[in-house]
């Protein structure tokens, strides 16, 4: 379930806030 968290932050983390 871990893995499934980190997936979603390194690609929603960018698009949040694509510099």
């Amino acid at each position: 379930m871990r893995q499934y968290v980190q997936l979603i932050v390194n690609v929603a983390y960018p698009t949040l806030d694509p510099k």
